[in-house]
């Protein structure tokens, strides 16, 4: 996977003048917030803090086991989920309920 996105970055790059800049933009970025690892609630299962690192990053990560549900914190009520930065060590889906909890499958 980080061949492929490594390819439409490049991509992107060598075609950025082919995209149009859209003239109604409305900022949203007062409304942009991050939810970091360390900040969700286990509700069921087990967690584990490590560190992980590679060519581009170095970061304390969490491993979520299979069958654990966290919960974000009740600051994010109403929000939605934008993306999710994770590790693909190992196969496991996510799926995000509209309850506000992860699950790890």
């Amino acid at each position: 996977m980080d061949v492929i996105n490594s390819e439409l970055g490049k991509n992107i790059v060598k075609n950025i003048e082919k995209f149009t800049k859209n003239e109604n933009q409305i900022s949203c970025i007062d409304r942009l917030y991050t939810c970091t690892a360390s900040e969700l609630l286990l509700i069921i299962g087990n967690i584990e803090e490590s560190f992980h690192a590679n060519s581009m990053y170095n970061e304390k990560i969490l491993r979520i086991y299979n069958g654990s549900i966290l919960k974000f914190p009740t600051k994010y009520k109403g929000f939605d989920v934008l993306a999710v930065h994770c590790w693909t060590i190992e196969n496991h889906n996510l799926k995000f309920p509209k309850i506000g909890y992860l699950v790890v499958q």
